[in-house]
């Protein structure tokens, strides 16, 4: 028997990829870009590159729910339980289990668990830059995968040179 038999977690396919086109330049950051979104029955959970969730919308209003207690934090996966078993999924849940985010820091961290998600969309940004623009700056787009300052983001192991 696989392991593949024993598990509790649907294989994958389970992540949906929605390409969103954009005329910009070279240089364009993702701060503020939605990378994932994890959707549960009520919530729409906006997630950036570095993991955090920025953003929490009621989907039965479409408004963003300012104040919400994941803003901010770390999603670290999904879980799901069954019996006596409990599957982890990482980096990012799928559709049957509970996300998974991480809510404060060190010592004082606590692990919120949201609904039961039933989809999980990865935004991935294609760019069109103009012809005279020969040389993208792949550093500067490379900074989508940077945590904002304004989180305390640093990239450990880089040098901004």
């Amino acid at each position: 028997m696989s392991d593949l038999d024993q598990t509790i977690i649907a294989p994958p396919p389970f992540i949906e990829v929605e390409l969103v086109y954009e005329a910009g330049r070279a240089g364009l950051t993702g701060r503020g870009w939605c990378a994932l979104q994890i959707w549960t029955l009520n919530r729409v959970y906006d997630v950036d590159w570095g993991m955090r969730c920025f953003c929490v919308t009621d989907r039965a209003t479409d408004e963003p729910i300012p104040g919400h207690q994941l803003l901010n934090a770390k999603l670290t996966g999904g879980q799901k339980r069954d019996g006596h078993q409990l599957e982890l999924l990482y980096p990012v849940p799928a559709p049957g289990v509970a996300a998974v985010f991480e809510v404060g820091e060190g010592k004082a961290a606590e692990y919120v668990t949201t609904s039961e998600v039933s989809r999980v969309v990865m935004r991935v940004r294609v760019i069109s830059v103009t012809e005279e623009l020969k040389e993208p700056s792949w550093k500067g787009l490379s900074g989508s995968f940077e945590v904002p300052p304004e989180l305390g983001g640093t990239r450990p192991g880089h040098s901004e040179s």
